[in-house]
């Protein structure tokens, strides 16, 4: 484990417990022994006790509890913190495992404290409102006090059993999304693979609905947000937000009928979306980019392809990373 996340885990036990509590004395105990591949970080037992002896307010509001459970998970950030401000929608992977049969529990560990690392981050500088989309089983397995620390942040959704879509669980979710929306300041995060199938980043099954309201809203913005795990995929290890330079997309024929429209812009959509996958998987190590092996050629296929949108001469897609 680098020493400056030694170090940080350190500062942050000893800033809330103090410098002679069982907690501290127990992880400089044990820190001599953690390296890059034995370490205790994310062991359940370690996560149940720190949240036996904390006396605060369990909520991710809480900036001393999120520095906790954040200290105990570990995950890095990488790479510089874009501009938070206004109205972003941001793209990620979906990390873990799905369940192997029927009646299996989902393993979604990994995506769930790389989204605790990420609220941290974006609570400091966000303006409004810091919501995730997530399913319901993201917290199966995990200390319930975690899940009511959350619970405020996270809009979750459920699979209809007829398209096998996912939509939003509660009518409490749609309101604070489209207030969030109306105001024009917040974060909406959304895992637009709805599946941790290819690493959370294939090529089939995506939805565009993030990448459609981020072009669609003026001075909204679309960024990405790559969860890189450990060989074995079960731990997080880091983060990195990063923006996608978004095109301009203008008709240069209005008269053409609104279906053959709206089919236009549904596969541009899907393009951009294409982009932004393949931007997640360029700060990913191999073995974890999924259907994106090479993501300089996924993104050279996406320029390529809008190009040809261009020269059917209906709707010109130009500017951002089509220059």
């Amino acid at each position: 484990m680098p020493e400056k996340l030694k170090q940080r885990m350190t500062d942050v036990f000893t800033r809330i417990f103090g410098k002679d509590s069982w907690l501290v004395t127990h992880w400089l105990r044990e820190q001599a022994s953690i390296n890059d591949e034995t370490t205790e970080l994310q062991d359940p037992a370690v996560l149940q006790s720190i949240l036996d002896s904390f006396d605060g307010k369990f909520s991710i509001d809480n900036p001393e509890f999120l520095s906790i459970i954040n200290a105990w998970a570990g995950v890095e950030l990488k790479g510089d913190v874009p501009d938070l401000s206004g109205l972003n929608f941001i793209v990620a992977n979906y990390v873990g495992g799905e369940p192997q049969q029927e009646g299996d529990a989902a393993f979604l560990d990994p995506t769930l404290w790389s989204l605790f690392r990420f609220f941290e981050e974006a609570m400091k500088t966000a303006e409004g409102s810091v919501y995730a989309v997530a399913r319901d089983s993201v917290f199966q397995g995990i200390d319930d006090r975690v899940r009511k620390a959350a619970e405020e942040h996270i809009l979750y959704a459920v699979k209809d059993k007829k398209t096998g879509q996912y939509k939003m669980k509660s009518r409490w979710g749609k309101l604070n999304l489209l207030r969030m929306v109306k105001s024009g300041q917040g974060l909406l995060w959304t895992a637009p693979a709805a599946t941790t199938d290819m690493g959370g980043l294939p090529l089939i099954g995506m939805t565009t609905a993030s990448v459609r309201q981020a072009m669609e809203i003026e001075e909204a913005k679309l960024l990405t947000l790559a969860m890189e795990t450990d060989e074995t995929g079960e731990k997080a290890r880091s983060i990195r937000l990063d923006e996608v330079s978004l095109p301009q997309v203008i008709d240069v024929a209005s008269h053409i009928p609104k279906v053959e429209r709206k089919q236009l812009m549904r596969e541009i959509y899907f393009q951009i979306l294409t982009y932004s996958f393949a931007q997640v998987a360029s700060f990913l190590p191999e073995g974890q980019r999924g259907q994106y092996p090479d993501p300089e050629l996924a993104m050279l296929r996406v320029r390529r392809n809008l190009a040809g949108i261009n020269n059917e001469g209906v709707i010109n897609v130009s500017g951002g990373f089509m220059s």
